[in-house]
Order: C-alpha cells, then structure tokens, then sequence
C-alpha cells in the first residue's frame, strides 16, 4: 500500500483535493437559505471537474503549436457554453435561474461573461495541473532513460571481456605461423585481432560516439579480411571528408558494412556493396547498399544487429536518429542510417 501510494502520490493528493471540495460546496450550500438538491449539487461539481480535466488533456496533447491549442480551447468553451444552457435553461431551468442569478433576462453577452469567468478560473487550475503532470512526464522519462542507459553500460562492459579474450585467444595461432614462416597467415590473423579489438579499444573510456573516419578505417578492416576471403571482392566507398568529421555510434556503419558481407554478394564487379555519406549542416546520412545473396536469403537472421544499433541510436539521440532498411523487388538490400545535428 505505502509503494502504491509513493508511486501514485499525485494522483492521491487530487483525489484528497477533490473529496475537500465536494465536502466543503456541500457544506457551503447547507448554509443558504434556499440549499441546492443533493443531485444538483453533484452535477455542479462533475461539470467542473469535465471542464478541468478536458483543459488539461489539451494542454497535454496540443501543447504545440499555440495556434491550435487557442482553437481547441474556444471551442471547448463555446460547446460548455452551448451544454450548460441547455442544462440550466432547457433540461432543469430553475438550476440555471439560480446558479447564474439572472433568470431569463440575461442576455447572451452577459451569458457568456459569466460562464467565461467560471471557465477562466477553471483553466488556471487546470494549466497549474498540466504543467505538473509534463514536470512528471519529463521525470519519468528521464528516469527511464537512466535505466536504460545503466543497463546499456552493463551490457557492454560484460560483452566488452569476449572480443578481448577472444583477441588473446588469437596470439596462439599468430605465434604458431611467424614460427611457421607463413607470413600471409600472420597478416590475417593480424588483422582479424585488429578487428575484433575495435570496439574494446575504442570504448575502453565509455565512448559511445566516434568520428566517421574511425568507422570508415574499421570497414577498411572489415574489407581488406573479405578480401582474404574471396578471389575477388568489389566494394564502393563515397564518404566526402566533410562527412567524415561527423560523430556516429561506435560500431554503427561498419556493423551495417559487415551485415552486408554477410548476407549480401560482393565478389561480382557488376553488383558491388555500396557505402555512401551526405551531409548538410543539420544531417548526416549514411547509405549502404548490397546485391541480397539468394543462398543467404534462406537463412534467417537474427535481427540482433540492425536492432542494437536502433536501440543505441534511440538512447543517443532520441528522436533525432533512426535506421531503416528496405528490400526491393529486384533484390537490392539498403539500410540508411541517418542522425541529425541538436
């Protein structure tokens, strides 16, 4: 019960508020000489309670642009307006009569008046609400983000010790081919070390982000190994050097890049992988582009490298980033990784 209330204090406290008030506009209609039905009373209250709680959803949700909220406003009031009078001068008139003490003269500019002087008071309470349930918003968030990133930390210290082993791992063979004299193999397995101590070099510190240049050299690494692989292998690089300055998450472009070799054909010069940058001032766009490998197609992936760039994407820029792939009918693969400037 005390962590249900810890949790939902808030709306505990409104409840407490709105109880007070329901109490004390019974107690205040006792005293008057002719007191309002009980039922009477409780419709008075649930239509202010209509009214703040409506304000406050649209300060919630059109909070931008003004121009709207304004509009939505109005015409919230006009459709109270038009509701209130049918209630207190159609459905039950002498409710009306009384509560608005003008009977059937009043006019419609005093009308009016008078329900925007309840509705202005109702809009300041209703925009003090808002603006503490966007304070709790923005709390939440910012707690959820912390978790996240504490366990984004943890997850790559834990898989910060694999590559590193494995790395030590490849001493033995490397040792074994200089004493061998096969120097090809000890340039591979030199390389492949390179490779895999990328990541665990690189982030040692923590950093989540490095320059596109940095990847770039990374996917030279990932190219020069696949070249060892096949007899041949065709690859295009367009990065102008006013891209390459860029910050991009560690391992993003060049996983893209391995994906591409793995699942893609890169030993045709007709249909070769293709990685290419624009940039203006604001965004930074990354394509890379592969003939889909019809032997690979029928294995499935499993989607855990393209989701844990997104994943590190959404916790380093939020909204401002994104990665999307597509598939076309004539059997192209593309992926486009995009991050724009704050």
């Amino acid at each position: 019960m005390r962590h249900w209330l810890s949790k939902h204090r808030f709306e505990y406290y409104q409840a407490i508020y709105w109880l007070c008030y329901t109490g004390l506009t019974f107690t205040n209609n006792s005293f008057l000489a002719q007191p309002y039905r009980w039922w009477e009373v409780l419709i008075t209250i649930g239509f202010v309670m209509a009214i703040v709680y409506s304000i406050v959803y649209v300060f919630m949700r059109y909070s931008r642009p003004y121009v709207k909220t304004v509009a939505v406003l109005v015409g919230m009031f006009v459709s109270y307006a038009a509701l209130f009078y049918l209630i207190a001068y159609v459905w039950i008139r002498p409710l009306g009569e009384r509560l608005l003490k003008g009977g059937e003269g009043m006019t419609v500019v005093a009308y009016l008046f008078t329900m925007f002087v309840h509705w202005y008071h109702s809009l300041v309470e209703a925009g003090l609400l808002a603006a503490i349930y966007r304070v709790k918003k923005v709390g939440r968030q910012k707690r959820e983000l912390m978790r996240k990133s504490h366990r984004a930390e943890v997850q790559f210290l834990t898989a910060q010790m694999d590559p590193h082993e494995h790395s030590n791992l490849l001493n033995i063979p490397y040792a074994m081919a200089i004493a061998a004299g096969d120097d090809r193999l000890a340039s591979v397995l030199q390389q492949v070390k390179q490779r895999m101590l990328y990541v665990p070099e690189t982030a040692k510190d923590m950093r989540s982000e490095v320059t596109l240049e940095m990847e770039l050299e990374q996917c030279d690494r990932i190219t020069a190994l696949n070249e060892k692989r096949f007899q041949h292998c065709f690859v295009q690089i367009d990065a102008p050097q006013e891209t390459r300055s860029w910050q991009v998450p560690i391992f993003s472009v060049s996983a893209l890049l391995q994906n591409a070799f793995k699942y893609g054909i890169s030993w045709e010069e007709r249909t070769p992988i293709r990685l290419w940058a624009v940039a203006d001032a604001k965004r930074l766009t990354i394509h890379i582009r592969n003939r889909i490998n019809p032997v690979k197609s029928v294995v499935p992936s499993t989607g855990v490298g393209n989701e844990n760039v997104r994943q590190r994407l959404e916790l380093l820029y939020g909204d401002e980033a994104s990665l999307e792939t597509s598939v076309t009918a004539d059997g192209w693969y593309e992926s486009t990784l995009s991050i724009t400037k704050h």
